[in-house]
């Protein structure tokens, strides 16, 4: 009985041994970093100089939209926004390794996406450069309008204030929610937010692993703009469609399999996720540790049995 209780204590310290070296859920969640307006940013102190005029602006925009004023107790947190990289051409790189992709976004132009939160109402603030004045469309403006545009160009301003129909929006979350359902973890992937992709309405976050673009997560409904037929080609029913989660080569390759838009629609498209292309996969150290445990107790018994004998 004694070599019993001693056997079953070892198999026990063996198995919390184990299960000590799985990575927890927590921190897995708590690696979904997307990029800040951080006091190290280029941007930062010019951004910073227009926390007033961007909290007048919010509150004028809050008063023509609640009809009431602006909290006095609210605080503008410019340090919260997120990066989001503007037409970025990815889809059209013929790879989608993780060095040319963020290659891409290096040469691409960016903005900053500040989620605001008041009472129980989320507006969303957009931060950008000035670009030049686009030739295609100089002969239909005053000079008065180009002279505004090349006074802006290159420098940070306040480019937008929406109203958003969500209670909360928090883009970490949604990621670390959204990759919790599928039980995706990669303690080497990084996360960025992209907008204006081929194709898609709204905002995105890619999941990039070490070697490549692995996955995308809309911020909103994925709208897939096309036409009805095209639509319906890259619609297959998936048992992964409720978890807000898609291979990024299939909505890459669906995208470039697009012709321009003739006609506008907007629909929900959910990509076919396949045993075969899933990328969520059982983490190596759980059969790992199946077999160590196995292992352990079949010598422990064996020299039970040995010292009984």
């Amino acid at each position: 009985m004694k070599n019993i209780k001693k056997m079953l204590k070892l198999i026990y310290m063996s198995c919390i041994l184990i299960l000590s070296a799985v990575p927890s859920q927590v921190s897995a969640s708590s690696q979904w970093k997307i990029e800040k307006l951080a006091d190290t940013a280029v941007d930062y102190l010019e951004i910073m100089d227009l926390e007033n005029s961007i909290r007048n602006d919010l509150k004028n925009f809050y008063y023509k939209a609640m009809g009431t004023e602006l909290p006095e107790s609210f605080q503008l947190d410019l340090g919260q926004a997120k990066k989001i990289y503007v037409d970025a051409q990815v889809f059209s790189l013929k790879s989608s390794d993780t060095a040319s992709f963020m290659q891409e976004l290096e040469n691409s132009d960016y903005m900053w996406l500040l989620p605001v939160q008041i009472g129980e109402d989320v507006f969303q603030v957009h931060i950008a450069r000035g670009l030049p004045v686009r030739e295609a469309i100089r002969d239909e403006l005053s000079e008065d309008e180009i002279r505004r545009i090349e006074e802006k160009e290159g420098k940070w301003s306040l480019s937008g204030i929406e109203l958003l129909k969500e209670t909360e929006i928090d883009f970490e979350r949604q990621v670390s929610d959204a990759l919790e359902k599928v039980s995706y973890y990669d303690k080497d992937a990084q996360v960025v937010l992209c907008g204006g992709l081929n194709h898609i309405d709204n905002p995105a976050a890619v999941v990039l692993n070490s070697q490549k673009a692995e996955l995308l997560i809309p911020m909103y409904d994925l709208k897939i703009d096309g036409t009805l037929q095209q639509i319906e080609e890259i619609m297959p029913q998936s048992a992964e469609k409720d978890s807000g989660v898609y291979l990024y080569d299939k909505i890459k390759e669906a995208a470039n399999s697009m012709q321009s838009m003739k006609e506008y629609s907007g629909g929900s498209s959910w990509l076919e996720l396949t045993e075969q292309d899933s990328p969520f996969t059982v983490p190596w150290y759980l059969p790992a540790a199946c077999i160590s445990i196995i292992t352990l107790t079949a010598m422990l018994y064996w020299n039970w049995r040995r010292n009984a004998s």
